[in-house]
């Protein structure tokens, strides 16, 4: 109807006139395309977040889940707490400029925090967590 109209005259302003038919069936085509990359994505997310929660519940850490889900209350991310060492992209926390020689940069913000001793102890058989927490910490020991 109406919005379909709008649509294609919005198209239409955007293209140079020449062939402006296959102009605006190539960008419809393209948006298309990213509407359905997006839901694609969405969905993948959905799942993910939901694989792990099963995981979760399957290690039975319900003690440091609710403590740690304490701290993220403010979060729009229910599973904050279990991302890992990164935060979904759909997530927005800027951090300031980071040195390429830093191997690692911990924020300011305290949004999405995490207890870094009982991760370090979560992942300890992870080689790339083999660090100690004065090395990570720093100053603010």
């Amino acid at each position: 109807g109406e919005e379909e109209h709008r649509t294609v005259k919005t198209d239409y302003n955007r293209t140079n006139k020449n062939n402006a038919t296959g102009q605006i069936a190539r960008r419809q085509h393209h948006k298309m395309a990213l509407h359905r990359i997006q839901r694609s994505d969405d969905r993948l997310s959905h799942e993910k977040k939901k694989k792990l929660l099963r995981a979760k519940k399957k290690v039975n850490c319900d003690k440091e889940w609710n403590s740690s889900d304490s701290r993220n209350k403010g979060s729009s991310l229910g599973t904050a707490v279990l991302r890992g060492a990164t935060l979904d992209f759909a997530v927005d926390e800027p951090l300031p400029f980071t040195s390429p020689e830093a191997h690692f940069h911990i924020s300011d913000s305290q949004r999405y925090s995490e207890d870094i001793t009982s991760w370090l102890q979560s992942n300890r058989n992870d080689p790339a967590c083999a660090v100690s927490i004065s090395s990570v910490m720093g100053s603010k020991c």
